[in-house]
């Protein structure tokens, strides 16, 4: 399951607004309900058998780390240059070093032939706490701005 091409469109800058309304947080929460299914679907595979586990978790992951990747890169190039200009950007920093550290922890899954349990369980308690403070956060404080 690819993540949805139509944010590129609506991260589009005008200005000092995004010419979007809410559509963009939208967009940004269906990208993290669709990587928080490969992780649930990552950890099915895991718990089948090794030989099942090594191709179609291998997969799994390599689709993880792609949605990953284009989802913050959406983030980090739209919506916490503009956010920093209103929030300041300590929250955009700290949130732009948990994309490495969610990335750096996917990436050690896919090195091994099988996911940890806990590994896996780390990603997904790191992953539900970033985007916890985005939906809370950002995406609120963007929600609240007038559309233009």
């Amino acid at each position: 399951m690819e993540l949805n091409q139509q944010t590129q469109r609506l991260c589009e800058l005008t200005g000092d607004g995004i010419e979007s309304d809410s559509r963009l947080t939208v967009q940004l929460k269906n990208d993290h309900r669709a990587i928080t299914r490969y992780l649930g679907r990552l950890r099915a595979t895991e718990e089948k058998s090794e030989v099942e586990c090594s191709s179609g978790g291998a997969m799994l992951l390599a689709h993880l780390i792609g949605s990953l990747s284009e989802h913050f890169k959406r983030e980090e190039q739209f919506l916490f240059p503009m956010l920093s200009r209103s929030l300041g950007s300590g929250i955009c920093d700290r949130l732009n070093d948990e994309h490495a550290v969610i990335l750096r922890v996917a990436k050690e899954l896919s090195a091994q032939t099988r996911p940890l349990e806990e590994q896996l369980t780390y990603l997904k308690q790191l992953f539900r706490t970033h985007i916890s403070t985005e939906e809370n956060v950002l995406f609120w404080y963007l929600d609240l701005q007038p559309t233009e």
